[in-house]
């Protein structure tokens, strides 16, 4: 019996007997080669298999996320296109409804205050309100706004993902408080 292992310098030197018997050193080193070759076969394919599964990964993330954005506007819209029409008693068929990714969900339903004059006089504590009313501005960015109109009425929704009693997802789309005049 023959076998190959590393040098080390990168080639491979025979090892064994010429009469078809392998030396007990031989086999001792053959089977360590062999334990060492596969741990790096191993440790390279599960290098590369975890690169390709984050790879995988990464792209199956990037085109959900393509896709939910264009589905999420559909979405938003068919929920605004029921409430008005429930709202308006106006026929489905003469709804119109677009999204208006130019208006801000924060915008329409909340009154942008003014700080107290005591924190606007301080330059600290009105720099830390206006942190705070950036953060509550955050909360609305999963939001739409969207325009339905039709049967002679015109109304601004803000709509977001929701969860129902039963713990249904769900779109929730309410009349905006401020619509842009």
């Amino acid at each position: 019996m023959t076998a190959s292992r590393s040098a080390g310098d990168g080639t491979r030197r025979r090892v064994g007997a010429r009469d078809g018997v392998a030396a007990p050193h031989a086999i001792a080193r053959f089977s360590q080669t062999i334990v060492v070759d596969l741990g790096g076969m191993l440790e390279a394919a599960i290098t590369k298999r975890t690169r390709v599964s984050f790879i995988g990964l990464f792209a199956l993330a990037v085109f959900t996320a393509g896709c939910q954005g264009g589905g999420r506007d559909q979405q938003h819209a068919a929920q605004a296109k029921e409430e008005f029409s429930k709202a308006n008693s106006c026929p489905a068929p003469s709804v119109t409804v677009e999204t208006r990714h130019d208006l801000s969900a924060y915008d329409l339903q909340v009154t942008p205050p003014a700080p107290p004059a005591e924190v606007a006089a301080d330059p600290a504590r009105l720099a830390e309100w206006k942190r705070r009313q950036d953060e509550s501005r955050k909360g609305y960015e999963n939001m739409t706004v969207q325009l339905a109109s039709g049967c002679g009425h015109t109304v601004y929704y803000t709509c977001s993902p929701a969860t129902s009693t039963n713990d249904q997802q769900v779109i929730a789309c309410s009349v905006a408080q401020h619509p842009p005049k």
